[in-house]
């Protein structure tokens, strides 16, 4: 199983009661780029190498490591499936 594989397998198992420090490091791994908004827990997500993607964005409530919404996790799936492929060349040598 590939790591992209691994990490929609664990967003999809942990869709309702995942962690913003968990999705964040599942999604750095990967080699996005995860950084803050002017709003207390509002993210900004990138990728650099990713031909089309423009950036998505999600929200991990209002205190230290507060749950994500199901439906922002749900965004991160579709952006990780859509864009499965590529990140799988990414991270073979």
């Amino acid at each position: 199983m590939s790591a992209v594989q691994d990490a929609i397998a664990f967003l999809q198992q942990r869709k309702k009661d995942l962690r913003g420090s968990e999705l964040i490091s599942r999604l750095q791994s990967l080699g996005f780029r995860v950084r803050d908004c002017k709003k207390i827990g509002h993210k900004q997500v990138s990728h650099g190498e990713l031909d089309g993607f423009f950036g998505s964005s999600f929200t991990c409530g209002h205190g230290a490591d507060d749950q994500v919404k199901p439906a922002y996790v749900g965004k991160m799936i579709a952006v990780l499936k859509m864009y499965q492929e590529e990140l799988e060349e990414l991270e073979s040598p």
